[in-house]
């Protein structure tokens, strides 16, 4: 079985200040799979791959409570490119 999926986002805002360090730009994430079961269906195994294009993105940022105004901003990313091989038994 073969799996993919292809997202667009805009340029967004990511915090609540709506401040310019908040925006996110826009950008293109694609994620894959393979999966094969055996015929008995006792077995499996997916290769995969997410952010295929490996793009840094920001998902959150605010200012620290405790800095300067305009000094210091909290910025969590979206995972890098990640990849990867699941095997599975059914019992």
């Amino acid at each position: 079985m073969l799996n993919a999926r292809v997202h667009y986002q805009t340029k967004t805002l990511v915090g609540l200040e709506f401040l310019p360090v908040e925006e996110a730009q826009s950008y293109w994430q694609a994620d894959a799979s393979i999966t094969y079961n055996s015929p008995s269906k006792k077995y499996s195994a997916r290769a995969y791959a997410q952010n295929l294009f490996d793009e840094t993105v920001k998902s959150f940022s605010t200012p620290l409570a405790l800095s300067v105004p305009g000094s210091l901003y909290l910025t969590a990313l979206r995972p890098p490119r990640t990849y990867g091989l699941r095997l599975g038994v059914s019992f």
